[in-house]
C-alpha cells in the first residue's frame, strides 16, 4: 500500500512539473565527424572534429517559453510564437538552469553571482556572474559552437548548403532584406544602418518555424535571431580539448566576449551563413539575439 501511495505521489509530482514547464521540442542529432566552415585570417585550417550524439531544440526559444520560466519578457517585438530577443548570454544561461529545475532535471551551470573576476571587466563594468558547466548533468544548456555548427550543417544528413537547409536564404531564414514590409532586392548593406530599417520597412522577428527546416528538421538556424553558444571568443579549435571518441568542450567562461551564431532579422545575408559568428559581451542583450537549448544524449531520458 505504501509503495502504491508513493508511486501515486511521484506521478502527481511529475505531472505538476510537466504542467508548469514549457514544452521544448528537441531533435536528436547523431554524432559524427565534420570540418568547420569557420576560418579566420592567419589561423590554421580547422581540424576534423568528432561530435557525440546530443539533442538540440527544434526551434528557437519562444517568448511564451521564456516568459513561463523567467516571468518577464524583454523582447521588443511581442508575440508568443516569436523568438525571445533582447536577452544576454548570462540570462540565457540562467534560463537553462531554471528550465531544468522546473522539469526536475539537474542544472548544468554553476553560476556564481556578484563574483569578482578580473577577466570579467569590460570598460570598467563588472560582470555580475561567473559561469562554469557540468557536462555530466542531465539538464538544459546552450550548445557548444561545434555542436551548433554540426547541427546547422545538417549533421550526417548534410548536403553542404551555404545556409542551414538551403543555398537560398529566403527559403530558410529571416534577414534584413525579407523581414520587413517588402523584399529589399537592392538593399545597400554598407550604406544603411540596420536599426533604421525598423522605422522604414517595419523589419522584425518572425514566428519560429515559419520557414523551411534544414536536413535534420531544425528551423531558423540561419536568420531570425542570433543564437548564443557556450563558447568564448577564440578561434573555434584553438584551446579546445579533443579526445578520441569525444567532442569538443570550450574552456570555462571567464572572459568578456561570447559567441552567437546564425544571423538575424536585423542583419544581411552574409551574417546568416553557417560560417559567420557574432562576438558579444555576455551582459549585452540586443534585439537581434536569442537562444536555442541543447542537452547531452547520455543524460537525456
Amino acid at each position: 500500500m505504501r509503495l502504491f501511495q508513493l508511486t501515486v505521489l511521484l506521478a502527481m509530482f511529475f505531472m505538476f512539473i510537466g504542467c508548469c514547464a514549457p514544452s521544448i521540442n528537441m531533435i536528436f542529432v547523431k554524432g559524427g565527424t565534420f570540418k568547420s566552415c569557420y576560418k579566420e585570417k592567419d589561423k590554421p585550417d580547422p581540424v576534423d572534429i568528432e561530435i557525440k550524439d546530443f539533442y538540440i531544440g527544434k526551434y528557437e526559444v519562444t517568448q511564451a517559453q521564456w516568459n513561463t520560466v523567467m516571468e518577464k519578457n524583454p523582447s521588443q517585438f511581442r508575440g508568443d510564437s516569436l523568438p525571445v530577443e533582447g536577452v544576454s548570454w548570462f540570462s540565457a544561461a540562467i534560463f537553462c538552469n531554471k528550465l531544468s529545475e522546473m522539469e526536475g532535471l539537474e542544472q548544468c551551470y554553476n553560476i556564481t553571482e556578484f563574483a569578482t573576476d578580473s577577466n570579467n571587466y569590460k570598460q570598467d563594468l563588472q560582470v555580475k556572474y561567473t559561469v562554469s558547466c557540468n557536462w555530466d548533468r542531465n539538464g538544459y544548456r546552450l550548445p557548444t559552437e561545434a555542436e551548433w555548427e554540426y547541427a546547422s550543417l545538417g549533421g550526417r544528413k548534410s548536403k553542404g548548403f551555404k545556409y542551414s537547409g538551403s543555398d537560398d536564404l529566403n527559403e530558410v531564414g529571416w534577414h534584413i532584406r525579407n523581414s520587413g514590409d517588402k523584399l529589399l532586392t537592392n538593399y545597400n548593406h554598407a550604406a544603411c544602418f540596420h536599426q533604421d530599417s525598423i522605422k522604414i520597412y517595419n523589419n522584425s522577428t518572425k514566428a519560429v518555424g515559419s520557414k523551411k527546416s534544414n536536413e535534420l528538421g531544425i528551423y531558423d538556424m540561419s536568420g531570425n535571431v542570433y543564437e548564443y553558444c557556450w563558447d568564448i571568443k577564440d578561434y573555434v579549435y584553438v584551446n579546445y580539448q579533443v579526445e578520441p571518441g569525444d567532442h569538443m568542450f570550450g574552456r570555462e567562461i571567464t572572459v568578456p566576449i561570447r559567441i552567437a551564431l546564425g544571423g538575424s532579422w536585423l542583419y544581411d545575408m552574409l551574417e546568416s551563413t553557417i560560417a559567420d559568428r557574432m562576438l558579444i559581451a555576455p551582459y549585452a542583450g540586443p534585439n537581434s539575439n536569442g537562444l536555442r537549448v541543447a542537452r547531452s544524449k547520455k543524460c537525456f531520458f
